[in-house]
Protein backbone atom coordinates (compact mmCIF):
# COMPACT_ATOMS: atom_id res chain seq x y z
CA UNK A 1 0.00 0.00 0.00
CA UNK A 2 1.44 3.44 -1.07
CA UNK A 3 1.09 5.78 1.58
CA UNK A 4 1.21 9.91 1.84
CA UNK A 5 3.63 11.53 4.47
CA UNK A 6 4.16 15.57 5.09
CA UNK A 7 6.81 16.80 7.34
CA UNK A 8 6.29 18.37 10.18
CA UNK A 9 9.10 20.79 9.96
CA UNK A 10 8.95 22.29 6.31
CA UNK A 11 5.01 20.55 5.44
CA UNK A 12 6.93 18.97 2.05
CA UNK A 13 4.85 16.07 1.06
CA UNK A 14 6.27 12.43 -0.19
CA UNK A 15 5.13 9.51 -0.77
CA UNK A 16 6.31 5.77 0.01
CA UNK A 17 5.11 2.10 0.49
CA UNK A 18 8.20 -0.46 1.75
CA UNK A 19 9.75 1.81 4.39
CA UNK A 20 8.45 1.95 8.46
CA UNK A 21 10.46 5.10 8.66
CA UNK A 22 10.31 8.19 5.91
CA UNK A 23 12.39 10.90 6.64
CA UNK A 24 12.36 14.25 4.58
CA UNK A 25 15.29 15.20 2.59
CA UNK A 26 14.42 18.70 2.62
CA UNK A 27 15.12 19.95 5.78
CA UNK A 28 18.20 17.64 7.55
CA UNK A 29 15.92 14.32 7.10
CA UNK A 30 13.45 15.25 10.06
CA UNK A 31 11.09 11.84 10.16
CA UNK A 32 7.94 12.43 8.34
CA UNK A 33 4.22 11.57 9.83
CA UNK A 34 1.68 9.41 7.87
CA UNK A 35 -1.68 11.20 6.97
CA UNK A 36 -4.68 9.71 6.25
CA UNK A 37 -5.03 10.96 2.76
CA UNK A 38 -5.13 7.71 -0.01
CA UNK A 39 -2.68 7.50 -2.51
CA UNK A 40 -5.33 7.71 -5.36
CA UNK A 41 -6.57 10.83 -4.40
CA UNK A 42 -3.17 12.21 -4.02
CA UNK A 43 -2.57 11.02 -7.43
CA UNK A 44 -5.50 13.21 -8.90
CA UNK A 45 -4.56 16.06 -7.04
CA UNK A 46 -3.02 19.07 -7.86
CA UNK A 47 0.37 19.97 -7.08
CA UNK A 48 -0.95 23.36 -5.12
CA UNK A 49 -3.73 21.54 -3.76
CA UNK A 50 -1.40 18.71 -2.31
CA UNK A 51 0.85 21.48 -0.52
CA UNK A 52 -2.67 22.78 0.39
CA UNK A 53 -3.86 19.33 2.23
CA UNK A 54 -0.14 19.28 3.86
CA UNK A 55 -0.42 22.52 5.60
CA UNK A 56 -4.08 21.93 6.64
CA UNK A 57 -2.88 18.47 8.11
CA UNK A 58 -0.51 19.89 9.71
CA UNK A 59 -2.48 22.56 11.39
CA UNK A 60 -4.96 19.61 12.60
CA UNK A 61 -1.91 17.70 13.53
CA UNK A 62 -0.33 20.52 15.65
CA UNK A 63 -3.46 21.25 17.53
CA UNK A 64 -4.09 17.96 18.27
CA UNK A 65 -0.56 17.61 19.99
CA UNK A 66 -1.22 20.82 21.48
CA UNK A 67 -4.68 19.82 23.10
CA UNK A 68 -2.76 16.19 24.34
CA UNK A 69 -0.06 18.72 26.20
CA UNK A 70 -2.81 20.63 27.81
CA UNK A 71 -4.71 17.72 29.53
CA UNK A 72 -1.53 15.62 30.26
CA UNK A 73 -0.15 19.17 32.30
CA UNK A 74 -3.77 19.57 33.67
CA UNK A 75 -3.89 16.17 34.70
CA UNK A 76 -0.38 16.98 36.59
CA UNK A 77 -1.57 19.59 38.48
CA UNK A 78 -4.40 17.81 40.00
CA UNK A 79 -2.19 14.73 41.19
CA UNK A 80 -0.05 17.37 42.48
Amino acid sequence: MIRVYVCPKCEAIKVGSRRKKVVCYYCDETPMLITELEFLEYSEMLPEERQEYAREWMKKYREKKKSVKEKEHADEEQKG
